[in-house]
């Protein structure tokens, strides 16, 4: 079954920091590179829906270990969950989740991969608690090691847990997990990105600042900020330090979510956090100074 989406006011979780935590560093509030011969490793846990569970199978490394859900190998589908320890990001200014994973895929049914974090889950069934979307796929293809990095600002100050949460349709297909962190932005990329958003007359203007030695940046837009994200443009990097991107033919007082996802070269992937924006007719934007995308140095809205 697919995670419970139950809509309840954010927790703030107290308690004291995990021992899990507590030896990584201020900077560093959890790190699990699986190559305890034991798995899960101490504080992780997998939860089954049907079929296979998770397993330590290789990583992207000889000597180490990755979490792996697959290869089925069976006629019927599989889903699990991969669950950390409860993490403490109380005093963090900007925390990151980071990880490497890689997608195997014989059959291109259903197959569907995400990460999501909860306030409120203590153990047992993952069901029972409230998770929210920090990236879904729906891959029709293979997949190498990748890096994804994702800004959890707006988890600041809270106690989380992150679910890697699978659906596998038979076959040989896979999803392997490896070297998770959760640390402040900076240790993990070169700096935190930012992002603004303008709702005009029916369109969106998007401006942000470059991230690091990006090759380009994905925009990414949904219907509501924890649900799925669909792929609307992408901006090619350039030398110049702000970039835009203008989303046309949209409803007026309709709510967008938007993600900017900073890839490079190696096709490691940041994810920018996602901000609304709706469009209204009360103001205009200028097209001289807001190109449908590329690098801009201003933006200015009027009204019509």
């Amino acid at each position: 079954m697919p995670p419970s989406r139950r809509t309840v006011p954010i927790l703030l979780l107290l308690g004291a920091l995990s021992s899990l935590a507590a030896d990584l560093g201020p900077d560093i509030a959890m790190h699990q590179d699986f190559k305890t011969t034991t798995f899960p490793p101490r504080s992780w846990t997998v939860h089954s829906g049907a079929g296979q569970s998770w397993q330590r199978m290789a990583g992207p490394a000889a000597a180490g270990g990755a979490a792996t859900l697959g290869p089925a190998r069976q006629e019927f589908a599989l889903s699990a969950w991969l669950l950390s320890p409860e993490i403490d990001l109380e005093g963090m200014a900007t925390p990151a989740l980071s990880f490497y994973d890689r997608i195997d895929l014989e059959s291109s049914g259903f197959n569907r991969l995400e990460v999501l974090v909860s306030l409120d889950y203590h153990g047992g069934d993952p069901e029972e608690a409230t998770w929210y979307a920090l990236l879904c796929r729906q891959p029709h293809n293979a997949q190498p090691w990748r890096r994804s990095t994702i800004l959890l600002d707006e988890f600041r100050g809270q106690r989380i847990t992150i679910a890697f949460f699978g659906q596998l349709d038979g076959g040989d297909n896979a999803w392997a997990v490896d070297n998770v962190w959760v640390a402040e932005a900076e240790t993990l990329t070169a700096s935190p990105p930012s992002v603004e958003a303008y709702g005009a007359d029916g369109q969106v203007a998007l401006v942000w600042r470059a991230a690091g030695p990006a090759d380009h940046y994905d925009v990414l837009r949904a219907a509501e900020r924890h649900g799925q994200y669909f792929p609307v443009a992408t901006v090619p990097a350039t030398p110049h330090p702000a970039l835009a991107f203008r989303d046309a033919a949209l409803v007026n007082g309709l709510t967008y979510w938007y993600r900017i996802r900073a890839v490079d070269a190696k096709g490691r992937s940041v994810y920018y956090s996602p901000l609304p924006a709706t469009p209204t007719a009360s103001w205009s934007v200028i097209p001289a100074t807001l190109p449908s995308t590329g690098p801009v140095t201003e933006i200015a809205l009027t009204r019509p």
